[in-house]
């Protein structure tokens, strides 16, 4: 609103200021000793002038003020239309395929079950549930502490901490993370054939199919 007042107040004078000098330059052309005829084209010069200076001003602010409405009638945005962007999705694979994507990881993750020991032969000898947990301790438990994996009965449980490590669950899935263990966590990726040292790297994310090496002991995600 204020800034629509200046620029009218602004147009207005110079509206005024042009007029008085068209009227200043008449009354001297004709205060000069020059015949009629140069007068009255002098006079019509001056009106043309004035006339087409107007006319230039005013289609200026006319196309000034319909850019503006058509900047707020579009919100300054471009809107595609429902059909214009149905296309585009189609037309983009990538962006067709990144839910699809982002379900199957989904799905890969509720299929995590249970965690197992294994032994060399790989058979399973104990099994532990992750459905409805949140977080596991891995250790072995005595009379005051107790662990959530305990490996207290283990053939190398005189290599595993009180408390070694502990599985978390987060909303993109389930990690791993070292306890400050005297002998260290390791994790076999399904599809590498390195191990990832828990104490280096930090907490590890495990799907089904990775091992966790607790010093010697074999953890299996199921």
């Amino acid at each position: 609103m204020g800034k629509k007042f200046i620029t009218c107040y602004i147009t207005s004078l110079l509206e005024a200021a042009s007029w008085g000098v068209a009227g200043a330059l008449l009354l001297r052309v004709f205060q000069l000793n020059v015949s009629t005829t140069v007068k009255i084209v002098s006079a019509v010069f001056l009106a043309l002038c004035l006339f087409v200076g107007e006319g230039i001003f005013c289609f200026v602010q006319v196309i000034g003020r319909e850019g503006q409405q058509a900047a707020k009638g579009t919100g300054g945005d471009i809107i595609k239309p429902e059909e214009d962007a149905g296309k585009s999705a189609a037309s983009d694979p990538t962006k067709a395929s990144s839910p699809a994507k982002t379900d199957s990881l989904d799905n890969t993750r509720k299929k995590v079950t249970s965690l197992v020991l294994l032994n060399e032969q790989g058979s399973v000898l104990l099994e532990w549930s992750l459905q409805s947990k949140t977080a596991l301790i891995i250790g072995k438990s005595n009379g005051k502490d107790n662990v959530d994996v305990d490996l207290s009965g283990s053939a190398v449980a005189d290599m595993v901490s009180k408390q070694h490590a502990v599985l978390n669950y987060t909303d993109n899935g389930w990690y791993i993370d070292d306890i400050d263990s005297k002998n260290g966590t390791r994790v076999k990726k399904k599809y590498q054939s390195a191990l990832l040292d828990v104490k280096l790297v930090g907490a590890v994310e495990v799907e089904a199919g990775d091992i966790i090496y607790i010093a010697n002991a074999m953890l299996q995600i199921r």
